[in-house]
C-alpha cells in the first residue's frame, strides 16, 4: 500500500480504489447461480414493465385520451372565441356561441372528462394517502 498511497496522495484513498477495484473485479464474473438470480430479477422487472405497458397502453386508454383532449381543446376554443368577442363588444354572437356549446352539451362533456381522466389518479392517491 506504500507504493498506491504515494501515487494517490492519502491511504484511505488508496483503500477505497484498491477496494472498489476488487469489487468491480468480483461484479465482473458471475457463478452460474448469480446469473439465474439475475436473470430472474431482470424477467421479473420485464413483466412489471410489460404490464403497465399493456394497461396504459390498450387500445381503449389511447382512444379516450383522444377524445378527452378532443373535447378539452373544443372547450378551450370556445372560451378563447368568447373573449375575443367579449373584447370587441359583440354580446350577441357570445351568447350564440354559448347556446351552441350548451346544445351539444359541451361543459357537462368536459367536467365527465376531467372526473374520469383524473378521476382514478385522485382516488388512488386518497387510498395511498
Amino acid at each position: 500500500m506504500g507504493i498506491l498511497s504515494k501515487l494517490l496522495g492519502t491511504e484511505k484513498l488508496a483503500q477505497t480504489t484498491v477496494k472498489e477495484g476488487f469489487g468491480l473485479l468480483d461484479n465482473a464474473f458471475h457463478t452460474e447461480q448469480e446469473k439465474a438470480a439475475d436473470s430472474k430479477e431482470m424477467m421479473a422487472m420485464w413483466l412489471r414493465v410489460q404490464e403497465l405497458v399493456h394497461t396504459q397502453s390498450s387500445p381503449t386508454s389511447i382512444s379516450r385520451r383522444y377524445i378527452s383532449w378532443g373535447i378539452i381543446l373544443q372547450m378551450m376554443i370556445v372560451v378563447n372565441v368568447c373573449l375575443v368577442y367579449v373584447c370587441k363588444g359583440d354580446t350577441v354572437t357570445v351568447d350564440n356561441i354559448i347556446n351552441v356549446a350548451s346544445s351539444l352539451w359541451l361543459g357537462q362533456a368536459f367536467v365527465s372528462v376531467i372526473v374520469f381522466y383524473f378521476g382514478p389518479h385522485v382516488v388512488s392517491a386518497i387510498k395511498k394517502g
